[in-house]
């Protein structure tokens, strides 16, 4: 199991040059989780899909069904924690709320986010990394 950024999410349900090494991912360890804010992360990353009219509103619909369907929602990450890490790290809180969601469960996060990989390099995996270092 791993917690996975909302761009992982994004990768999977769309057509974009990330989306093979996310299906590989979710190959060797199909059991993601997310904190529930990504959720809200999610809709609002296909509204903007919408509203720029790159996908169409059932289709950002069935996306975000379909993944909360497959991915398990985290309990709620402890605001003051989230607010310690964000100024321990200069991320922002959005961001820290997979760091936070991945420490408190004993799991890596998947991301692609350089930001959260260079801050956070004892819970963030790049989504690159494993895929090169798991063809060698």
């Amino acid at each position: 199991m791993m917690v996975v950024d909302t761009n992982i999410l994004i990768y999977l349900a769309m057509d974009m040059p990330q989306t093979e090494a996310v299906k590989a991912w979710a190959a060797r360890d199909p059991d993601w989780c997310v904190p529930g804010m990504a959720w809200t992360e999610l809709a609002n990353t296909l509204a903007g899909g919408v509203r720029a009219s790159r996908i169409a509103a059932p289709v950002a619909l069935g996306i975000l069904q379909t993944h909360r369907e497959r991915v398990t929602t985290l309990p709620e990450a402890d605001t003051l924690d989230v607010l310690q890490t964000a100024l321990a790290t200069g991320l922002t809180a959005y961001d820290v709320e997979f760091v936070v969601a991945a420490r408190r469960a004993g799991l890596k996060l998947l991301t692609n986010d350089p930001a959260v990989l260079r801050a956070c390099p004892d819970v963030a995996v790049a989504l690159d990394c494993e895929r090169k270092s798991a063809k060698t």
